[in-house]
């Protein structure tokens, strides 16, 4: 009989340690998606900042596509991504004459714009929920896209992300914001 209590006691104990500790550990990252996600086709697009927009300069993007994961870091989750966005060419020579201007620098010296034009900017990321709600959102650094390339670009965004968005997203949506083009800069 002693046994039988014995037996029962060390089951129960082994059974409340077990509870306690899966509490008290920190979770895994197996909550947290691994995988590739694809872009989501839906508004995917482009967006200039005020600073940025150019009338006079006809638009040449392409479709913006391309994937991401969540990628643990020492300092929290980060948004993983591959993402290519095409522009046709639009050389310099086609644009209006106040952007085909030589350019100071330093010292006096001037320089000559390149070939193609290029836009400096961000991609943003839009984390969403099975409904559709927007969880947060995240940016890249900064990105120069060349006229005339697909623009296959990788890298990771330098915001990091809570295991409880991340744990919850089940489409990303991606924008690039163009912040200057060059050279887009007139007189």
């Amino acid at each position: 009989m002693k046994n039988s209590y014995k037996l029962a006691g060390v089951g129960l104990g082994s059974f409340i340690l077990g509870v306690v500790c899966a509490f008290l550990l920190p979770a895994h990252t197996h909550n947290v998606p691994t995988y590739w996600l694809a872009l989501s086709d839906q508004n995917n697009g482009i967006f200039y900042k005020p600073n940025a927009i150019r009338a006079d300069i006809p638009l040449s993007w392409g479709k913006l596509a391309g994937k991401v994961k969540f990628l643990e870091r020492d300092n929290g989750l980060h948004l993983g991504y591959v993402v290519k966005l095409p522009l046709k060419s639009l050389p310099v020579s086609g644009l209006p004459p106040k952007y085909r201007k030589l350019k100071p620098v330093e010292n006096g010296l001037r320089v000559v714009p390149g070939d193609e034009l290029a836009y400096t900017g961000s991609f943003e990321f839009i984390l969403k929920d099975s409904d559709g709600f927007t969880l947060m959102s995240v940016s890249s650094g900064q990105e120069t896209l060349s006229a005339g390339r697909d623009n296959s670009v990788q890298g990771a965004t330098n915001d990091t992300i809570p295991r409880s968005a991340a744990k919850r997203t089940k489409s990303v949506l991606a924008h690039f914001v163009v912040e200057s083009c060059y050279p887009c800069e007139s007189d």
